[in-house]
C-alpha cells in the first residue's frame, strides 16, 4: 500500500471511526493527505466506508422497533417498525381518536387531527354518520318539537 494512501486510511479512520462519512470530510480529508479528492473517494469505498451518498441505499443498522421494542436490521433509511402489522397497530393506536356518537351511542373513529381541529371549532358533539347526525337533528330542531315559552 502506498504511503498516500496509508495516510488516507489513517485520516479516514480518525475522522470517521463510525465508518459514515459527512459531507464535505473528503475534501477536508484530501487537502491535510495532499491527495484529490476523488482518491479519497475511491479509498473509502475500497475500505468499506459509506458516504452521505451512499447512505441510504446501505443503511443496515439494528434499532428498536418502534411499536414492539423488538430489535431489527433497517434495511431502508428511516425504517423504524420491524414488520407492516406492526406499523399498522402504531398507527391504529397514534393516528386514530375513538369517539362516542351522541345520538346512537356507537364507538366509531375519527382521525385525530380531524378531531382536534372539530374541537378548536367549539364542537363537543360527533356523530358516527350524516343520519344520525340527521336525526339528532330532526329530534332536537325539527317539526313537532315544541319550544319552550
Amino acid at each position: 500500500m502506498k504511503t498516500k494512501t496509508k495516510n488516507i486510511l489513517v485520516l479516514l479512520n480518525h475522522y470517521a471511526p463510525d465508518k459514515y462519512l459527512k459531507r464535505g470530510l473528503l475534501q477536508k480529508i484530501g487537502l491535510e493527505a495532499s491527495a484529490s479528492r476523488e482518491l479519497v473517494r475511491v479509498t473509502a469505498k475500497n475500505n468499506d466506508f459509506i458516504s452521505s451518498r451512499d447512505r441510504t441505499n446501505k443503511y443496515n443498522h439494528y434499532i428498536p422497533c418502534k411499536q414492539c421494542g423488538k430489535v431489527f436490521r433497517a434495511t431502508k433509511y428511516l425504517k423504524v417498525f420491524c414488520t407492516e402489522k406492526c406499523f399498522n397497530k402504531w398507527r391504529e393506536e397514534n393516528c386514530w381518536a375513538k369517539l362516542k356518537c351522541y345520538q346512537c351511542k356507537k364507538i366509531f373513529k375519527r382521525s385525530k387531527s380531524q378531531y382536534k381541529q372539530s374541537q378548536k371549532m367549539g364542537q363537543t358533539m360527533f356523530f358516527c354518520t350524516k343520519k344520525c347526525q340527521g336525526k339528532w337533528l330532526g329530534l332536537t330542531y325539527g317539526k313537532g318539537k315544541q319550544e319552550k315559552k
